[in-house]
């Protein structure tokens, strides 16, 4: 949470507030290992698994590396490879780019190859495909850069309204944020993909919710 103040307050380098947010989650998962439960299994967090959301509670945006692999999927799709369909294809660039946009993957944008040690040129997936584009967005908008800003919200494909083109600032940020990002689709996706339904559910909640004989449970 409170990524705004990351770029607006702090201004931390992107690979800063990379390690930042990884210290983050590290100690999020110590906390969740100490109070282990078998019947819930392997219940830690990982981004590149799409069970943790980054974003802004106040200005009401956020996304989880998954947002980010459909979008570059769609994007840098390549040929299909013989005997794969575009859609195939499309989702091996997905699977490929969401394991690469975490952890110690670096891209170098002139030979278009990813490595698993830095280099001269490269820079870490997440800071380079999402960092990076967030960073500029915020710059540009905050600078009162309009050409430039105004390029890079066409380009995300986010629709303003005639009254919104006006505003400036952080109530442009906040606007074009939430459009772009909205809070809500990084939540639902979560629940979607991640919780578990009812009737999974209560076969570990039932002893922590039912006081009577377990057989009649």
């Amino acid at each position: 949470n409170k990524m705004d103040r990351t770029f607006l307050e702090l201004q931390l380098d992107p690979e800063d507030a990379y390690k930042g947010f990884q210290r983050t989650i590290e100690a999020v998962n110590v906390i969740i290992a100490t109070y282990e439960d078998e019947l819930l299994g392997d219940v830690a967090v990982y981004p590149y698994k799409g069970t943790v959301a980054f974003g802004s509670g106040l200005h009401q945006w956020g996304f989880t590396l998954n947002k980010f692999a459909n979008m570059y999927a769609s994007k840098l799709k390549s040929a299909p490879k013989e005997g794969q369909t575009p859609e195939q294809a499309e989702e091996e660039m997905r699977v490929k780019m969401l394991k690469n946009l975490w952890g110690d993957h670096f891209f170098n944008p002139k030979t278009r190859k990813w490595s698993k040690v830095s280099s001269a040129g490269c820079k870490r997936g997440f800071v380079q495909f999402i960092l990076q584009p967030i960073y500029q967005l915020f710059n540009s908008i905050m600078n009162g850069e309009k050409d430039k800003y105004t390029k890079m919200i066409e380009s995300l494909g986010v629709k303003l309204a005639s009254d919104e083109k006006d505003l400036d600032s952080n109530p442009l940020l906040k606007t074009v944020m939430r459009k772009w990002l909205p809070a809500s689709e990084a939540l639902l996706d979560m629940i979607v993909y991640h919780l578990p339904s009812p009737v999974t559910a209560q076969k570990y909640r039932v002893e922590n919710l039912y006081e009577g004989p377990m057989e009649d449970a």
